[in-house]
């Protein structure tokens, strides 16, 4: 029976990185995509990475990813895509599983996968935007596997003396260094493991955890410190803002970032908060505390938002919250999952409401998978004829192009351009105009208002 579950576990993950591989083969580049350069040497992902950290950008890590992604041959860059989507899906199924559950059991991981889908923001931006699989995706992935070790600590009372473990201070450099929010989050984490694990369940702490620790809080701090954020924010925000107080920001940031969390994430919320209501009523305390680690911890990573100037809209910048408050939700639909009743009338209805939640998620996300990709391959192939029309034109004139609307506008968040710019009207040098004019070397490129 392990042979099948593992077998079977193989081909979905065969699957599932298919379709992130071919749909991202599918995506074309997109606003920040077309302003990289296909010619990218290790001097100048330097030289790059330098003037984004002192004139513009604190994100070495994710920027730098970003570019390897987008100067790498098609097939390359997809690989990669898809190789950390289905890292991130693996990585939400291990630290969510129980431990009474088959190592290769197939419904953890689907699970993992419909959760992501359902319920993570700006999928086309993240997945197959090559500038998000950079930034969010790549670094988000980057960020957990620094987790997992102490992670399996706290859980199994020991360290893993594993390859990981001793590269762990150098993943913890890179992924302190990789996003402001989401690297505040997972710090929030590993110490809340190191609080309740030598405190709480008497485990001792290796000094490689707190050397990794400290590498991470070193990484982290060149992130925060990056001379390039403030000029970004002084270049990007309006005067009215700037001059506001930390506190008119944070008072405005945080009823916006609620707001997002509403009208955006409510069901997601909903379902932790009726799940973890139903274990409390059940005395299995071991559970809610497992879940609230990371509900909370996701909270806290997505209302730090409220001290940022951008971010608050529920976008892509909620994606690393968002994943730690899925990977809560996992933990406490598997171990939903695993409840067995002594009753025989209970252990029937139980039966029948894990049935009701299991179809309902699956379903749900096999119709908005489906919805989904086929908005997302209509909005793709619209953007490849706006391409077509610009390679076929460009040669033929040295003044301004006129392109049209695109024929087909994204309506989910599946598409590479949901949420994303497009071209302005009468400005052909300012963004994202300006990538089209490098991508397709152009004197200029509007909008036809015609």
């Amino acid at each position: 029976m392990n042979k099948i579950k593992k077998t079977t576990t193989l081909i979905f993950s065969v699957i599932i990185f298919s379709y992130f591989y071919l749909l991202s083969i599918d995506t074309p580049s997109y606003d920040d995509d077309l302003y990289i350069s296909n010619h990218q040497t290790i001097a100048t992902l330097f030289q790059q990475a330098y003037n984004d950290y002192f004139n513009w950008n604190g994100r070495v890590v994710g920027q730098s990813a970003w570019r390897i992604i987008v100067s790498s041959n098609i097939f390359v860059s997809a690989f990669l895509i898809a190789f950390f989507a289905l890292s991130l899906i693996l990585l939400i199924q291990y630290f969510s599983k129980t431990r009474n559950i088959i190592k290769y059991s197939l419904l953890p991981f689907l699970l993992s996968f419909f959760s992501v889908i359902l319920f993570s923001p700006v999928i086309g931006q993240i997945f197959f935007w090559k500038a998000g699989a950079g930034n969010y995706l790549l670094t988000t992935v980057v960020i957990l596997t620094f987790i997992l070790p102490f992670h399996d600590w706290y859980q199994e009372g020991t360290i893993k003396k594993s390859l990981l473990y001793y590269l762990l201070p150098i993943i913890g450099f890179i992924a302190g260094w990789s996003n402001e929010n989401t690297s505040g989050g997972a710090l929030l984490i590993v110490f809340i493991y190191i609080i309740l694990g030598r405190f709480y369940k008497k485990i001792s702490i290796d000094i490689y955890q707190i050397i990794s620790i400290i590498a991470y809080l070193i990484g982290y701090i060149f992130l925060l410190i990056a001379p390039g954020n403030s000029i970004r924010t002084r270049a990007t925000m309006s005067t009215l803002w700037l001059n506001q107080s930390l506190l008119v920001h944070f008072k405005n940031g945080f009823i916006a970032v609620t707001k997002s969390l509403i009208h955006q994430y409510f069901f997601l919320l909903f379902l932790i908060f009726v799940l973890t209501l139903f274990f409390m009523f059940r005395k299995q305390y071991t559970v809610v505390i497992n879940s609230l680690i990371w509900s909370l911890s996701g909270l806290a990573t997505i209302y730090v938002l409220s001290f940022s100037p951008l971010g608050q809209d529920g976008g892509r910048a909620f994606f690393g919250g968002i994943i730690l408050i899925i990977i809560a939700l996992n933990i406490l639909l598997n171990n939903f999952m695993n409840i067995n009743s002594s009753k025989l009338f209970m252990n029937f209805s139980t039966k029948i409401v894990k049935i009701s939640v299991l179809f309902c998620i699956i379903f749900a996300g096999i119709v908005v998978t489906t919805i989904g990709t086929i908005d997302a391959h209509k909005a793709n192939l619209s953007i490849k004829e706006r391409y077509n029309y610009i390679i076929k034109k460009s040669p033929n004139t040295d003044a301004i192009i006129h392109v049209e609307r695109l024929s087909y506008y994204p309506k989910t968040k599946f598409s590479v351009n949901y949420g994303l710019e497009e071209l302005t009207y009468d400005k052909p040098h300012t963004f994202p105009n300006e990538g089209y004019n490098k991508y397709f070397n152009l004197k200029g490129i509007v909008l036809d208002n015609r």
